[in-house]
């Protein structure tokens, strides 16, 4: 739309949401507009913004499928090696000024949701026997809770998260699952 000024993103967007009066856009981008930007932008009505040096990883490889909300940060997810030289690695967390490290959360991240206190995290993240493997956890203020159970089947992930405030919803890619996730 022109209203988002000179040309747009220049490459493929995964994800986009709204805080405020502010639009986040994720994907594969290097610039949107005229600035420049890895993989994660910001439009406040007028103009894009970087948000510092974005999110790297290898050339080519570099990805944010999901975005995420709460009250204090902007989280980003996906498949990527740094985020601003803070040494996050596929998740981190954004406080208007500097990127952090989450600890780590092994694999990719295709899906976020912050409900209340919590926030949720949908992907594909290293199994527990080698050839399955978890796809949901949550993130514990300090490290990561990985749901037990596993998805099984070819290329298991968990790309969609919602909630209902009470229930949440997971979709994505599983020929079988078995969890105690309740």
């Amino acid at each position: 739309d022109n209203q988002f000024g000179p040309v747009g993103p220049n490459n493929t967007l995964w994800s986009v949401m709204v805080s405020g009066n502010t639009v986040f856009a994720g994907g594969t981008l290097t610039a949107v507009g005229n600035t420049r930007a890895s993989s994660i932008a910001g439009y406040d009505g007028t103009n894009w913004f970087a948000l510092n040096n974005g999110v790297i990883g290898e050339v080519n490889f570099t990805y944010v499928f999901a975005l995420a909300r709460d009250a204090k940060y902007l989280y980003a997810g996906g498949i990527f090696t740094n985020a601003d030289n803070s040494g996050a690695r596929a998740i981190a967390r954004w406080d208007g000024t500097n990127w952090f490290t989450m600890g780590s959360l092994p694999g990719y991240v295709f899906s976020l949701k912050s409900v209340g206190s919590n926030l949720y995290a949908g992907g594909v993240f290293a199994g527990t026997n080698g050839t399955n493997y978890n796809c949901f956890a949550r993130w514990a203020g300090t490290n990561w809770f990985i749901f037990p159970g596993d998805f099984a089947g070819s290329a298991p992930a968990v790309t969609a998260i919602e909630s209902d405030g009470t229930n949440l919803f997971l979709g994505g890619r599983s020929e079988e699952h078995t969890s105690e996730l309740q």
